[in-house]
């Protein structure tokens, strides 16, 4: 079920959702949803954060928590919330949107390590100005953009082992599943050699759909299989289906099957 959000802009920090949210854009289609993993009666580690931008822009980020517990959810709410202030207060400020992001990241790193608990969290974001979308990741939470015909037209590249390993065409997607070392990450807010990943703009065209997931999302179903779910029809029913498709990996323990139960974040996005 979906349901449409009162609020100019949503920030959800250690909540799990009851429906799939929808948020009111004059140009785009967003959807998003966040909730604990299915297998833990502790808190959801996650953040999601969908902002309005000054000049009719989105910032649209998820922010998946590590170390365990609080410490994971701690983590992914400085990051988010940091986001959140920072595009809020530009105002009349001379300083870029990107600019902005980019401090409000640098300065999330050094307020998590300050709390000396280990804790970090991945980080992926999408700044989305008119058709165009500008990428900024950290760790293994992604992007993936795809038109209605289904050719991928974009996806971030995990910072991990298995990422690297799929980028550079060693495994496919489906063996990305299956590999053992998939849960390894190599980089994140809260570490002293965390770096940025800014990626290349990437044009929405008219009917496209951009998902940003945790790798709850990404590391239950092929980037195959999630094209061909988000890639067209009404996009209330893509979210949904994924939702769906993404728990029941989850909670599938057959013999040699992928699924890993873990926190699950998305945004699905769309061009009218």
């Amino acid at each position: 079920m979906v349901t449409t959000n009162p609020q100019q802009n949503i920030l959800l920090s250690s909540q799990d959702c009851d429906d799939i949210l929808s948020f009111t854009h004059p140009d785009y289609q967003v959807l998003c949803y966040t909730r604990r993993s299915i297998t833990k009666k502790t808190m959801n580690e996650d953040a999601l954060l969908v902002a309005p931008l000054q000049d009719g822009g989105l910032l649209l980020a998820i922010a998946d928590g590590m170390g365990g517990q609080r410490g994971g959810a701690v983590a992914s709410h400085i990051v988010t919330e940091k986001l959140h202030k920072a595009v809020q207060g530009l105002g009349d400020k001379e300083i870029t949107t990107r600019a902005a992001i980019l401090d409000a990241i640098e300065r999330a790193n050094r307020d998590i390590l300050a709390l000396c608990t280990g804790a970090g969290t991945t980080l992926v974001l999408a700044e989305l100005q008119q058709s165009n979308i500008h990428p900024i990741h950290i760790g293994d939470s992604e992007i993936l953009v795809t038109g209605q015909r289904g050719k991928p037209k974009f996806r971030t590249i995990s910072h991990s082992p298995v990422g690297y390993m799929l980028e550079a065409g060693l495994i496919d997607s489906k063996a990305a599943l299956y590999h053992q070392d998939r849960h390894i990450i190599s980089n994140y807010v809260g570490t002293e050699n965390m770096h940025i990943d800014i990626g290349s703009g990437v044009t929405l065209a008219q009917y496209d759909t951009m998902l940003i997931g945790s790798d709850g999302v990404f590391d239950n179903l092929t980037e195959d299989r999630l094209i061909e779910i988000i890639r067209k029809g009404p996009l209330a029913k893509a979210a949904e289906r994924l939702l769906a498709e993404c728990l029941a990996s989850m909670s599938d323990n057959s013999p040699g099957h992928y699924g890993k139960p873990d926190d699950v974040s998305f945004i699905l996005v769309r061009r009218a």
